[in-house]
């Protein structure tokens, strides 16, 4: 679809705004982006890439604006309410998605929750597919935190963590991340 593509496009602005993320979000709320899917997908991708330009510390120092922590609150607000009023499991993955996108570091703790909360109700259903959706929520903000060399107190921190984790597969490969990385680093 000729939207699709211009949505796609959007996401690669060089300069994303505020009135672009909010215009994006003003759209995905049509009766036309909800009746169609694959605008309703784009919409939502193009609006969390979008919102990551706005929040993003190397957008173009002459356009950041002082109250950087509320636009965070802001988006993730909207990002976790569109997760939590989600009626089918296909748009609960893309809220999670635009989250990604979105790259907002408010919204880990809502994250947290978020799969805290799954484990609780889907110990046993479809663990597999679980696991693929959620790993890369996980880990990749383990890779971005060891890419910045952190002290003792953090690594101890994040260790603990892993050593409470239950599921054996998601401490195998986050260990196993972890430590490629810092190899790479050292290198």
């Amino acid at each position: 679809m000729r939207i699709a593509e211009l949505l796609k496009s959007i996401q690669e602005t060089p300069y994303p705004s505020e009135k672009i993320a909010d215009l994006l979000f003003h759209f995905s709320q049509t009766e036309y982006a909800r009746q169609k899917p694959i605008v309703h997908q784009s919409v939502w991708l193009a609006y969390g890439s979008v919102v990551r330009g706005v929040v993003s510390s190397t957008m173009d120092q002459s356009l950041i604006r002082e109250n950087t922590r509320e636009i965070k609150e802001k988006y993730a607000h909207i990002i976790q309410k569109e997760f939590e009023t989600s009626n089918t499991i296909y748009d609960k993955i893309l809220a999670l998605k635009t989250m990604a996108n979105a790259g907002i570091d408010l919204s880990v703790y809502e994250l947290e929750k978020i799969i805290i909360d799954m484990k609780e109700e889907l110990p046993d259903i479809m663990p597999r597919k679980i696991q693929n959706i959620l790993m890369p929520i996980y880990k990749n903000p383990l890779i971005k935190i060891m890419h910045t060399l952190p002290r003792q107190p953090l690594l101890v921190q994040i260790v603990g963590s892993m050593e409470r984790e239950p599921n054996q597969q998601v401490t195998s490969v986050c260990r196993d991340r972890a430590t490629s990385q810092y190899d790479v680093i050292q290198a």
